[in-house]
Order: structure tokens, then C-alpha cells, then sequence
């Protein structure tokens, strides 16, 4: 199994590719610059090791503050003991660097709705069951998630919806002619922070959690074992670094918002689990159409 992950954080290739179809763009490299700044800041990272956790199950709420999920808590509670915890990542890429990279973990099956798992650590897991690849709505995941504890009873599952982060649910969608999903407020895309008031964007990421709480709460009913609900980092609205205020997610700054989170703790015994095989590991090299269809909706979420 080896040591703890990799704490390295970017990847010569992949940075190598993003400045390639950037480099244009001075709003790209306004970003980079402020990201590479703010990680300096930030270099020092008291956050959890996910893998250093007891637990069978491990789902995912991407972006997901920890204020947020109280106030879910407080109005609908989840069974289970709520605590928080500090993640290593501020964005999804570097929670699954941090907590991921270059180890090898034959016993867990990856559920995933956010393409970043597939194109940072395909190679780390048993398997990975790209969800994504059929829609982006927690039903679906959270039915694909019931099939793999049936498919795969002697692994561990991370379970890793997409909600709260955007799209904001329950909008209509439409895919304008540069192949960008966008919805009818504008707020698909990280970019468009800017169009819309702090106010309305925090009432659709509530709703966003809103509606992935009750699948949180069937999976709580039938994952076996201990499960763990968390988030792979938070989300900013408008908090203050010096003279910048953040938006979203993705640079670097290590504030509260993004990654403080959620660690609702569940003992379902009224399931019992398999023993837990390690295995050497299914996952496999991305070919080239793969690693762009990852890449256009990565595009698609403001990552790039």
C-alpha cells in the first residue's frame, strides 16, 4: 500500500497543457499568478489524511461548506455525529493530490460524479465508476453507488457527488455553440461569479445541498459499515485575503471557507459488510479522446 500520498500539487504535464491553451489569455494568467501567490501563502498544510480515517464508506459533498451542512443539519438532521475537520485540499484536484496521489488503493471503488477524479488519480484505485459520464444529478449517482455495494461487497466506496457546487439544480439547461453547458442566471461556469449577487448565489447553493440531502440520507441507510459524510474542500463567497476577495473555489488560499468541512460520522448496524480485500488495482491509462472529454467538462465547471 505504501507510505502517505504525494504532496505535490501540480503536475509539469498538466500544467504544460493548461498554459498551452491559455496562454493567450490574460485572464488566465491574472488567475495562475494570484493562485501561485496565494499557494506560497498557504504553503502549510495542517489538514486530515482521508486515508488515515477509520471508515468503510467515504461520500463526498464537492465544495461543501461546513456552515452550510450544519445549517442543513439543523433544519433536517442525518443520523450519525457531526464534527469538522481541516481538508488538505482547497479544490478538488488538490484534496485528491493530497490525500490520493501515488498510492495505490486496491481497496476502494471510486463513485464519482466530478470528472477531476478521473484525469488526477485514475491509476489509484480498484476501480473508478465514471458517473459523470451519464448526467451530473445525484439520483443517478446515488443509484450507481447502491449497485456498487452489491458489485463490489469486499471494497471500500467513495461515494463523491457533485452538489452543492454548480450547476445549480433545478434551472433549465441549455449548451450554447462553444459546447459550455451554461443555465439561464449565468452561474454554470466559475467566471460568472460575477453577474450575479452574494445573495442569490448562496440561496441556489443551499438549494443545491438541498437537493442531494435526501440521497445522503438513503446511502446512510444502506452502505454497511462506518460512513463517512464530508467535502473535499468548501467554497468562497466574497471572504477577504489582504485587498482580494474570493469567489468559489481552485486558488490555493488555505481560508476557513474552503477548507474547513463537514465530517458526519454513521455506524450503520443494522448492515453488515464483506471482509475488505486489497487488491493490486484496476484502474488504467486514459487514452487521448478520454482525457479530452475530461477536459471539456472540466472546462464546462471554470476549471480551466
Amino acid at each position: 500500500m505504501g507510505g502517505r500520498p504525494t504532496k505535490k500539487l501540480l503536475f509539469s504535464r498538466q500544467l504544460a497543457l493548461r498554459i498551452k491553451r491559455n496562454w493567450k489569455k490574460w485572464g488566465w494568467w491574472r488567475t495562475f499568478l494570484i493562485t501561485i501567490i496565494l499557494r506560497f501563502r498557504y504553503r502549510t498544510n495542517t489538514g486530515i489524511y482521508v486515508l488515515d480515517e477509520k471508515w468503510d464508506n467515504l461520500v463526498i459533498l464537492d465544495a461543501c461548506r461546513f456552515d452550510a451542512f450544519s445549517k442543513a443539519m439543523a433544519a433536517d438532521p442525518l443520523p450519525g455525529k457531526l464534527e469538522s475537520r481541516i481538508s488538505r485540499g482547497a479544490d478538488t484536484t488538490s484534496f485528491l493530490v493530497q490525500n490520493f496521489g501515488g498510492r495505490k488503493s486496491g481497496d476502494i471503488v471510486y463513485v464519482s460524479a466530478n470528472p477531476t477524479v478521473g484525469g488526477v488519480t485514475n491509476r489509484s484505485f480498484w476501480r473508478i465508476l465514471p458517473v459523470w459520464k451519464e448526467n451530473l444529478r445525484p439520483g443517478t449517482l446515488t443509484q450507481r453507488a447502491v449497485e456498487a455495494i452489491q458489485a463490489y461487497p469486499d471494497k471500500r466506496l467513495v461515494i463523491h457527488y457533485l452538489q452543492p457546487h454548480h450547476p445549480y439544480l433545478g434551472l433549465r439547461l441549455y449548451r450554447n455553440p462553444k459546447r459550455k453547458y451554461t443555465d439561464l442566471l449565468g452561474v454554470y461556469t466559475a467566471g460568472a461569479y460575477a453577474m450575479i449577487e452574494k445573495k442569490t448565489q448562496v440561496a441556489l447553493y443551499e438549494r443545491n445541498l438541498r437537493f442531494v440531502w435526501p440521497h445522503v440520507r438513503r446511502l446512510l441507510g444502506q452502505l454497511p459499515g462506518r460512513t463517512i459524510v464530508t467535502a473535499d474542500h468548501g467554497e468562497a463567497f466574497g471572504e477577504k485575503v489582504g485587498v482580494l476577495r474570493l469567489w468559489g473555489h481552485g486558488a490555493g488560499a488555505r481560508i476557513p471557507a474552503l477548507v474547513t468541512v463537514p465530517w458526519l460520522v454513521y455506524d450503520n448496524k443494522g448492515v453488515t459488510r464483506a471482509k475488505v480485500v486489497v487488491g493490486e488495482g484496476g484502474g488504467e491509462r486514459l487514452d487521448r479522446t478520454e482525457e479530452e472529454d475530461i477536459r471539456r467538462r472540466l472546462v464546462d465547471l471554470g476549471y480551466e
